[in-house]
């Protein structure tokens, strides 16, 4: 007698399979937001080091970059 051997995948190698991609999409979407959440950070270090720059020019001149009335002297 002959055994026949099955073809196809048994159920738990495709649950086992499901389980793996699911978390690798867990992963990559988790860093992705990581990633963003980095890059509006950086944005805000950005714009608070342009505020003090502005309030420092301020306080040294008494008027706003680009406001200058007698902006030469």
């Amino acid at each position: 007698m002959t055994h026949h051997k099955p073809n196809g995948f048994s159920l738990a190698e495709l649950s086992i399979v499901l389980v793996i991609i699911g978390l690798l999409v867990g992963g990559i979407s988790g860093g992705q937001k990581l990633i963003l959440q980095s890059k509006i950070h950086a944005q805000i270090s950005e714009l608070k080091k342009y505020d003090v720059a502005i309030q420092s020019f301020n306080l040294a001149y008494d008027a706003l970059p680009g406001d200058m009335i007698d902006a030469s002297n």
